[in-house]
C-alpha cells in the first residue's frame, strides 16, 4: 500500500482526517471563521476549535464530484458550488485531473473557475508512503515535487 485511505465510501464520508479527500472551496483555515474581500466580511461555518478548517462543516471532502473526461490514464472530476453556498460568493466549477503520465508517477492538476470575486484554495490531502510494503524508519528516503509560485506563512497555531 502506497496510500493511507479508508476501506468504503461510507467511512470516507465519515472520517474527519480528510484522509484521500480533494480540498474544495478553500483549503487551509479561516481564523475565526471569518474572511474579507473587497471590503465584506464573511462569516463561514466553523468545524476546528472555533476556525473554520478545509471549508467548514459541509466541506467537498463530503460530496462527490461528477466524471467529466476520462481516458486510459487520466480523468478529470467537476463539482459546482453555487454562489451562497457555505456563504461563499460566486458560482465556482472546480475541476481536478488525476493523470498517470508513466509508471510510478501521479499528477493532480487543480482549475477552477468562477463567476465572481470569491476565495478559491484547492489541494490534495492523500497521505502517500513512498516506500510501499517496505518498512521505512524515516521520511528522509523520500522525494516530493510541488511546483509553485510562493507559499503562504503560517502561525505557531498553524493558521495564516
Amino acid at each position: 500500500e502506497v496510500l493511507l485511505g479508508v476501506n468504503s465510501v461510507a467511512e470516507c464520508m465519515r472520517q474527519q482526517c480528510y484522509m484521500g479527500a480533494t480540498i474544495v472551496r478553500y483549503a487551509n483555515r479561516f481564523v475565526h471563521g471569518r474572511f474579507t474581500l473587497l471590503g465584506k466580511t464573511f462569516l463561514v461555518s466553523t468545524n476546528q476549535v472555533g476556525h473554520c478548517l478545509h471549508g467548514g462543516l459541509q466541506g467537498f471532502e463530503t460530496r462527490r464530484g461528477h466524471i467529466a473526461v476520462k481516458s486510459e490514464q487520466s480523468v478529470t472530476f467537476s463539482l459546482l458550488s453555487p454562489d451562497g453556498d457555505q456563504v461563499f460568493p460566486g458560482n465556482l466549477t472546480a475541476h481536478v485531473t488525476y493523470t498517470l503520465p508513466n509508471a510510478n508517477q501521479l499528477t493532480i492538476h487543480y482549475r477552477a473557475t468562477t463567476d465572481r470575486a470569491t476565495q478559491v484554495s484547492l489541494t490534495n490531502h492523500a497521505y502517500f508512503n513512498l516506500q510501499g510494503e517496505q518498512p521505512v524508519p524515516t521520511f528522509r528516503s523520500h522525494s516530493i515535487h510541488i511546483a509553485l509560485d510562493q507559499s503562504l506563512a503560517i502561525n505557531t497555531e498553524g493558521h495564516p
